[in-house]
């Protein structure tokens, strides 16, 4: 009766459940085919990036290398090919003191106090594939040391004159002796700057002695910085234009200077911060000049027999002169030599370089620095 009642109808189609783990299974292996994909992704990511992160580790420290080499020979130019990228010098202060470094790029894993105690005046970037550094030594205020001023090819600077702004030198003089061949300068007639045409350069640079940044074109302002340069005898003022493209901004403070080797600080720095930042590195170490002034007159003080001979006591009389000339800027602590006018003939900032070279000249004399 039963074979009689099934026999006309069709197969059982599967079970709801047996539905149900079909489909589970499907889930389940699709979830953990894209669970070893996730992990293959993260896997080769972390690879990526540890080896994107170690170059770029790796090239921080060589231009650090690079730049702290140059500094141990003064008055030298160099020209370092590197990879092509963006290069950043940095140089900030805070509640600890000053930290600087090179970074690569828009990755922060370079060493921040890898370059503190070398003065670099660079712009605030320098994108390409060359490196241009030119090592100077401090000759006044700071004969203790060097300072660096770095570029590269992708930059033009433009030295302006304007009715003997040079103290009866011209630009092309100027570019030679301060060495500055390698870079690219060109002087330029003020009357002219209105028209001066766009060479192709990723950014310009404007040094403008008694000059006046609202005569630089207008198409050229969104990539160009300007240094407006007061000069008297040996020192003068300082005033940093950057920003251009938005319009020329208000003037800031100027900044007083002294000496050829700090005016090409400035006219390789971007702005008024990077400036006075890193010459505040030369202004530190004011300190160990001190310590070394003391231990030498200590030494004189202590020479036998007694009394001094004269050339020890004209030593004796040198090194206090120094010391109290040091000791005066180490008393400002913003670092303005606002209390040492380079234009005055007898002030402290001529005078200090003054006892500097007599102690140079003289043989007999142990050496300040």
């Amino acid at each position: 009766m039963t074979r009689a009642r099934n026999a006309g109808r069709e197969p059982r189609s599967p079970t709801r459940r047996a539905q149900l783990q079909i489909s589970f299974h499907f889930i389940f292996a699709l979830i953990g085919g894209l669970l070893f994909l996730l992990f293959f992704f993260i896997l080769i990511r972390s690879v990526v990036h540890t080896s994107e992160e170690g170059d770029t580790r790796g090239l921080s420290f060589k231009v650090e290398s690079i730049i702290r080499t140059a500094a141990a020979t003064p008055d030298t130019f160099t020209v370092t090919s590197l990879p092509t990228r963006d290069y950043r010098f940095v140089c900030e202060k805070d509640a600890e003191g000053v930290f600087s470094y090179v970074q690569v790029g828009q990755a922060d894993v370079a060493d921040q106090h890898a370059l503190d105690h070398v003065p670099v005046f660079a712009p605030r970037s320098v994108e390409g594939d060359e490196l241009f550094t030119l090592t100077r030594t401090w000759e006044a205020p700071f004969p203790i040391g060097s300072l660096m001023v770095v570029d590269n090819n992708r930059t033009r600077y433009v030295i302006v004159d304007s009715a003997g702004a040079l103290v009866q030198e011209e630009p092309q003089s100027f570019i030679k002796e301060q060495n500055l061949a390698g870079f690219n300068m060109q002087p330029f007639s003020s009357a002219m700057l209105a028209s001066y045409p766009d060479t192709g350069f990723d950014r310009y640079r404007f040094i403008l002695f008694n000059g006046n940044p609202s005569a630089i074109p207008v198409a050229l302002r969104d990539k160009s910085t300007a240094l407006v340069v007061q000069r008297h005898d040996k020192g003068g003022t300082l005033t940093f234009y950057d920003e251009l493209g938005t319009g020329i901004p208000s003037a800031t403070a100027s900044i007083v200077y002294y000496g050829d080797a700090m005016l090409l600080a400035a006219i390789f720095s971007h702005d008024t911060p990077s400036f006075l930042c890193n010459r505040g590195k030369a202004y530190e170490r004011l300190d160990g000049a001190l310590l070394i002034l003391q231990r030498r007159l200590t030494d004189i003080k202590n020479q036998k027999p007694n009394p001094l001979p004269a050339e020890w006591n004209d030593c004796l009389k040198l090194y206090n002169s120094a010391a109290g000339l040091l000791q005066a800027f180490k008393g400002d602590p913003t670092g303005s030599f606002a209390t040492a006018a380079a234009s005055t003939p007898g002030g402290p900032l001529p005078a200090l370089e003054q006892v500097n070279r007599r102690l140079l000249n003289k043989q007999d004399c142990p050496l300040i620095y």
